[in-house]
């Protein structure tokens, strides 16, 4: 009797388990349809493909890095658009997020973001931008500086991320990254707990600011995936390390660096961070906008705007 019992309780799971599977499955496509790509998706050499948006036709060129769970859009319905009024603006998705994806067999993390933007650049004819990076993207804008100087003209870093001081959860990332098993279980629980968890994570990142009912509808349609929750646990396990390696290095950055941050923010804060930054750079100028939070595109893009700009002036 038990023995039966066990095998319709089994029955029944494996049969709600597929059924979840299929239902998110299906949300994952209804949103890649509601939000597709905007711009070209470049096959590289590595066998990543980059999806960059493109728009004006100035120089120097700018190259807009996102964050750590975020995309292309988070520019281009923000600043770009301003910034091609004299550059020519490119917007990407990191490699594992939006509508781009990892070279075979690569890890995500800061090295295999910049060797992949490095080659959809080259593929582009991109040469010495002004990089501007966001949170997780200040990092990957900061990498790329340090290890090609002669290919960076400038920074522009929002909300960087410097240093390490904060205990990241890596009991609920770590089962992303075990072969089969975390494969099984974002396939099953990602777009679910993802959606209910994103509505609090996001109102703490725009925190004092109200959330753009625009943000809400692509982050809940392309944030909560299986394949860009892999990639972003995969950079979260990574992150002390990429940021230690880069941490001693900070000093020999030459070039100008325009550093933008929030003095509410509550992910990056200030003080641990961006003012740190800006007393181990030596070229670096800090502007700190008070009553702002972290997502400075959609808060302040003016500001953006005008750090481009400074940025380009030194850069001269």
């Amino acid at each position: 009797m038990r023995r039966r019992a066990l095998g319709i309780a089994v029955a029944l799971g494996s049969a709600a388990l597929a059924a979840l599977v299929a239902w998110s499955r299906r949300e994952v496509r209804r949103g890649e349809t509601a939000f597709p790509p905007q711009g070209r998706v470049l096959e590289l050499p590595s066998g990543a493909r980059l999806h960059v948006v493109e728009e004006g036709d100035g120089a120097p060129p700018v190259v807009f890095v996102h964050g750590a769970d975020g995309v292309a859009l988070s520019f281009t319905e923000t600043v770009t658009a301003e910034v091609a009024r004299a550059h020519r603006a490119v917007a990407l998705d990191r490699p594992g997020h939006g509508w781009s994806t990892l070279p075979p067999g690569a890890v995500a993390g800061v090295a295999t973001d910049v060797g992949v933007i490095r080659e959809g650049m080259a593929a582009l004819g991109v040469t010495r931008p002004t990089v501007v990076g966001h949170s997780y993207g200040s990092l990957v804008a900061l990498a790329w500086a340090l290890d090609r100087p002669d290919e960076v003209r400038a920074l522009v870093l929002l909300s960087p991320v410097a240093t390490y001081p904060w205990r990241l959860p890596a009991w609920v990332l770590r089962p992303a990254g075990v072969p089969l098993l975390g494969r099984a279980l974002t396939e099953t629980f990602v777009v679910p707990v993802g959606r209910a968890v994103l509505g609090p994570l996001t109102r703490h990142a725009f925190f004092p600011q109200d959330v753009p009912e625009r943000y809400r509808e692509y982050s809940r349609a392309l944030y909560a995936r299986p394949a860009q929750f892999r990639a972003l646990a995969s950079e979260y396990a990574k992150l002390r390390d990429d940021v230690r390696s880069l941490e001693p290095r900070f000093g020999e950055l030459a070039l100008p660096v325009e550093i933008v941050v929030g003095e509410e923010d509550q992910v990056t804060r200030a003080r641990l961070h961006a003012e740190r930054l800006a007393r181990e750079v030596p070229a670096a100028r800090l502007t700190v906008l008070p009553g702002v939070g972290h997502e400075l595109m959609w808060t302040r893009p003016d500001a953006i705007v005008d750090a481009v700009r400074r940025a380009e002036e030194r850069s001269r």
